[in-house]
């Protein structure tokens, strides 16, 4: 069945609105009696349309349930920023890997830095919306604004377990898992294209991250990236 997002709910119907509404009328051409999956609130409804008109679609609720598709341990990716399309890429594939919180943000080494007003941020959410519907989870994930380093260092101490991808540390990533395998609540940090300075990998240590191997190769940012989030939704069976 299509996915989409709930616009609004209540007792026993569905709306949708907006891009939603016209997806499901004119893109699809979807008409009354079909039936969809609307996402809401991390769950899935299963829904039949009643009718779709003047930008909006009612439908009635057949069936709420969990959606299998959710994360069960919440992943934020803090990823310094890096050319728009790698940025992009990162984002598209770490929703689709489970992480719930996407957290860009700028370091001394930064390539490439965001500019001024809500663009980036509204391509980025975007991104992460196709991302969720194209795998199958029914929650939204969370798209936060540019953070300098000074501010991932101050949230390092919320998270249950921080790790940061440094091409300078020999602690086995493997190793650090047989540790945290059933912590709820993970920060994954990943440098620019220049990577970190030593002082700011000191800073993140000394806040309680943890710097960890991704293997004898240096890998480029994107690749980091990916294969963190990849490594960590494995382990911790997200």
């Amino acid at each position: 069945m299509r996915r989409f997002f709930a616009g609004k709910v209540t007792e026993n119907r569905v709306f949708l609105l907006g891009g939603e509404a016209e997806h499901f009328s004119r893109v699809l051409r979807m008409t009354a009696g079909d039936l969809f999956l609307a996402a809401h609130q991390g769950k899935e409804l299963v829904c039949r349309a009643l009718s779709a008109e003047n930008g909006e679609v009612c439908a009635e609720i057949l069936e709420t349930r969990d959606c299998p598709g959710e994360p069960s341990v919440d992943i934020t990716l803090y990823v310094a920023y890096m050319k728009s399309d790698k940025m992009e890429l990162i984002l598209q594939k770490a929703v689709e890997l489970g992480i719930g919180c996407f957290a860009p943000f700028v370091s001394s080494r930064c390539v490439k830095k965001p500019k001024e007003g809500g663009k980036a941020q509204e391509r980025f959410e975007k991104i992460a919306e196709g991302a969720v519907k194209q795998c199958g989870r029914a929650g939204a994930v969370r798209i936060l604004p540019p953070l300098s380093l000074e501010e991932v260092l101050w949230e390092i101490p919320q998270h249950g377990a921080v790790l940061f991808a440094y091409e300078k540390s020999e602690i086995a990533l493997r190793q650090v898992f047989e540790q945290i395998r059933e912590q709820k609540d993970i920060a994954l940090i990943i440098g620019p294209e220049g990577g970190f300075s030593e002082q700011e990998a000191e800073q993140i240590i000394a806040a309680g991250g943890r710097s960890v191997s991704l293997g004898r190769r240096i890998l480029r940012g994107e690749t980091a990236a990916i294969a963190l989030t990849a490594l960590t939704a494995y382990e911790t069976g997200c």
